[in-house]
């Protein structure tokens, strides 16, 4: 099962399961992003600013950062950049820019 929350107080985490894509998405963190409930996240679940990481992405656009120790943390607008990524997924964003401004 996937969990992707935010900013209604849901977990900030992605499994890789059959309803993520990846392979060509990769991007660059902006800040660094740890999960929400750091208790509960493994050691080294963290994206850190500056760094490119492979990423993946749900159906509907969510992103999700690999981390060096195999963890998927949510990523949020603003908080990173796409250095590669499929067509949809940044026709998706692309629709979230227009409609946040």
């Amino acid at each position: 099962m996937m969990q992707v929350g935010g900013r209604n107080g849901g977990e900030r985490h992605m499994k890789a399961n059959s309803n993520t894509q990846g392979g060509d998405i990769r991007i660059r963190m902006k800040q660094n992003v740890r999960p929400e409930l750091i208790i509960f996240a493994k050691p080294g679940t963290v994206l850190k600013a500056g760094m490119i990481y492979q990423a993946i992405s749900n159906r509907r656009g969510a992103i999700s950062g690999l981390c060096d120790n195999g963890e998927y943390p949510g990523v949020r607008p603003g908080e990173f950049e796409f250095v590669e990524a499929p067509e949809w997924v940044l026709k998706i964003w692309s629709k979230h820019e227009e409609e946040s401004q």
